[in-house]
């Protein structure tokens, strides 16, 4: 692992970013849509709180996830942009697999252990 050069999984976000979210967001903009992450205040909008519809969770919901695995959350999002109308957003998915797998395997790689060629101060 190098700390001074940017990982996969970071050259990757930084790539898409830069090359699909920006440009979709431009795209947006250019037609006078509205932006997906708006930097601009809602104009009728008094507070950007709003009142969470649940106060509290049940045992059962911190047991299960619907989405456990990364595979299974970037199938749920591009479900739910094509249920939406939101289809120019599956074009992150490639890119997002991607991402998920370097991040993977970036795990396995840096598990936490102290190298052999390195010592441990107390």
């Amino acid at each position: 692992m190098n700390l001074i050069e940017p990982s996969l999984s970071q050259r990757l976000t930084a790539e898409l970013f830069d090359q699909i979210i920006v440009p979709l967001g431009e795209t947006l903009r250019a037609d006078g849509e509205p932006t997906y992450l708006s930097m601009d205040p809602e104009e009728h909008s008094l507070s950007y709180f709003s009142q969470p519809s649940s106060t509290s969770m049940e045992a059962a919901e911190f047991d299960s996830s619907v989405y456990g695995t990364p595979e299974l959350l970037i199938e749920g999002l591009s479900a739910h942009w094509e249920n939406s109308g939101n289809t120019d957003l599956c074009s992150l998915i490639p890119m997002m697999r991607e991402i998920a797998s370097a991040l993977q395997e970036e795990a396995v790689e840096n598990d936490g252990s102290v190298s052999v060629f390195c010592y441990a101060m107390f």
